[in-house]
């Protein structure tokens, strides 16, 4: 992402509201490598996952940990979320395989979801049910 898009993400999680979007820092090793988010939207039951990490923290077995407790502690504390959403670049096999190896069903490709750097990006959906 640019900084203006970059400062203007930090400026609306710093306003913005916590029960129904908690955002987390993720340290390894005593250094920030990535975050990682849920947005909540109880009146459907439903929330979305999210994560992100510095590229030196890829290959290393992190998202799937986070994604892992994030999914457990979502499933346990919220009782009125039946459905977990995620969302990846369609191009970001790893990724989609990661969601693939958590559970997640693919749902299918929504053309020009969103725009990165001026990029037009495919997303890939996926949801899983409350175990």
């Amino acid at each position: 992402y640019l900084r203006e898009q970059g400062e203007e993400w930090l400026r609306m999680q710093i306003e913005g509201d916590r029960g129904r979007h908690p955002v987390w820092a993720i340290e390894a090793e005593g250094a920030f490598a990535g975050m990682t988010n849920l947005i909540i939207d109880l009146e459907v039951g439903e929330a979305e996952l999210g994560i992100s990490l510095k590229p030196s923290s890829w290959g290393r077995g992190l998202a799937r940990e986070v994604l892992a407790a994030l999914m457990a502690t979502t499933f346990e504390h919220l009782d009125t979320v039946t459905v977990l959403r995620a969302w990846a670049d369609r191009r970001n096999e790893r990724s989609r395989r990661l969601l693939d190896r958590l559970g997640f069903r693919f749902d299918g490709i929504v053309e020009g979801r969103r725009e990165v750097r001026g990029e037009s990006i495919d997303d890939a959906g996926y949801h899983l049910d409350r175990p």
